[in-house]
């Protein structure tokens, strides 16, 4: 049953899904989620969940900027990364992060079986 919304608690390796935030992400999932140790604090009676190791479509800008070093009292060249997420499905050779799922609607959209 693909193409519809699933908890986190569903997640299974090789899943395909998309994260309904202001910035959606579509990811494939490398790793089945884990509950924490450590609970909410705030909220007791929701399980919390480890960031989830996925593989992601995106494009990696890096751009030289100038950022004041208060230690050295200068001014310091910087690389920032600047990234954009796509929409599509992730190739064997995208890059891999860590994404917090925690409180995130998330839509399957295919499952290996």
């Amino acid at each position: 049953m693909e193409n519809r919304e699933i908890t986190i608690e569903e997640l299974q390796i090789g899943d395909e899904i998309l994260t309904l935030t202001q910035q959606p992400k579509y990811l494939k999932v490398l790793e089945i989620p884990r509950k924490s140790k450590k609970g909410f604090s705030w909220r007791t009676d929701v399980d919390r969940y480890v960031s989830v190791r996925c593989r992601v479509n995106a494009d990696i800008t890096y751009r030289q900027a100038n950022r004041y070093d208060y230690k050295t009292r200068s001014y310091v060249n910087k690389t920032i990364e600047d990234k954009h997420y796509n929409i599509k499905a992730p190739e064997e050779n995208s890059p891999i992060e860590k994404f917090d799922l925690n409180f995130k609607k998330i839509w399957l959209v295919k499952r290996e079986i």
